[in-house]
């Protein structure tokens, strides 16, 4: 979702990435005839009648099997690149962009090019037996590999079993993007550390200005103790200015937690587990930015990143937006064993709305003294998943 936003000398590069979302992800199972119909109509205009259609994803084993070769003269692209077969153990991404129903090769060497007759030996004429008809493929290998980077891939690997040479599960997979995005609200930060497979960071909100830990959070797939072995920030060793990295996140979804135009308290937050290692490092500085651009700077700088804790940054603001709300005063009751169902409405924001259940609940310490150990304990016959017996004392 390209929550991730780098910044340069105070200003945002890859501002665009933030403002691009994915609405849907979805899958194509194109082992069949009709699968197929449904990518190739895909290729075409997005299934929807769009002027200009889409590409999809699907993954394939390309380490011991795998088997390429050209399509022969007198065929329509000869000469180029074609995949026989992959290999049963998957282990790699790749893209189809397209798709040529007159490519042809000759799988059963007969000397003709058919897709009527069982070719195989299962007594079955179906789309295994095809030896015309091929999506379209480009790889990740440079122009170096294949036909400057693609190859042709029969319709009949899509429909053969992984372990006969066929694609990853017979699907293919793509997705539908948001046609327009602005993020509501961006928190800017600066960190320097020297170890980033230490640290997880995330962003949190308080409505309580004097709180210090947030109330909610959100989390990111990206600085979740991860990036290798003992690099910098920015992935090099070489130079102490690649510890100190400028990041942004979009912190949107905390909006659902304060209020339009009223102070709320904003944090970054850096948790450090330490591996063994000697990573040391700060958060230099921290901001929230609206999507008006306005932006506010937290007071604090360079507190150092504790070990074995959590270090918080934290900024207060207020900020105006359209805000949702739900209008239903009331809902009906719902009787015992009767489906029930109810939609409600909202003003406010912006739709298409999603909806999603709120678990607001109270969390309370139980202070009292744990009981004291079972005088007979239970040993499993395995640590994984064993299993210990225990005669009960009573009859059900």
């Amino acid at each position: 979702t390209y929550q991730n936003l780098l910044w340069k000398d105070g200003f945002p590069i890859y501002q665009t990435g933030m403002n691009n979302r994915v609405s849907e992800v979805f899958q194509i199972p194109v082992g069949t005839p009709e699968g197929l119909a449904t990518l190739k109509q895909y290729f075409n205009d997005h299934c929807d009648g769009s002027a200009a259609g889409g590409i999809v994803n699907f993954s394939a084993g390309v380490s011991y099997t795998f088997a390429t070769s050209t399509l022969p003269a007198g065929t329509e692209n000869a000469g180029q690149t074609v995949v026989l077969n992959w290999d049963p153990v998957v282990n790699h991404a790749m893209t189809f962009v397209g798709y040529n129903d007159s490519v042809r090769y000759d799988f059963n060497s007969d000397g003709r090019f058919t897709n009527d007759i069982d070719i195989n030996g299962d007594s079955v004429v179906n789309m295994l037996d095809w030896e015309k008809g091929a999506v379209k493929m480009a790889n990740s290998w440079g122009t170096s590999w294949g036909t400057l980077g693609f190859a042709w891939v029969p319709y009949r690997t899509l429909a053969l079993p992984l372990a006969d040479g066929g694609i990853n599960s017979n699907t293919v997979y793509t997705m539908k993007v948001k046609n327009s995005f602005v993020p509501q609200l961006k928190l800017k930060a600066t960190v320097s550390y020297s170890d980033r497979k230490e640290l997880k960071i995330y962003a949190g909100v308080s409505a309580n200005t004097s709180a210090t830990v947030p109330d909610y959070i959100i989390t990111y797939p990206i600085f979740n103790y991860q990036g290798g072995a003992n690099y910098y920030m920015e992935g090099n060793n070489t130079s102490n200015s690649y510890k100190t990295l400028e990041l942004g996140l979009d912190i949107s979804p905390l909006l659902s937690y304060v209020d339009s135009a009223q102070p709320a308290k904003y944090f970054i937050c850096v948790e450090q587990k330490d591996a063994g290692g000697s990573g040391s490092g700060s958060i230099v500085s921290m901001a929230v930015v609206d999507e008006n651009g306005v932006t506010t700077t937290s007071s604090q700088s360079n507190l150092t990143i504790v070990t074995n804790s959590t270090t918080y940054m934290s900024v207060i603001a207020s900020t105006s937006f359209n805000q949702p709300s739900i209008t239903n005063s009331s809902l009906p009751d719902a009787q015992s064993g009767q489906f029930y169902s109810e939609q409600l409405s909202v003003s406010g924001g912006n739709s298409p709305y999603a909806w999603d259940m709120l678990f607001d609940y109270t969390e309370v310490t139980n202070s009292n003294t744990f009981p004291a150990e079972a005088t007979t304990l239970l040993t499993t016959n395995s640590d994984d998943d064993g299993i210990a017996r225990i005669d009960l004392d009573f009859d059900f």
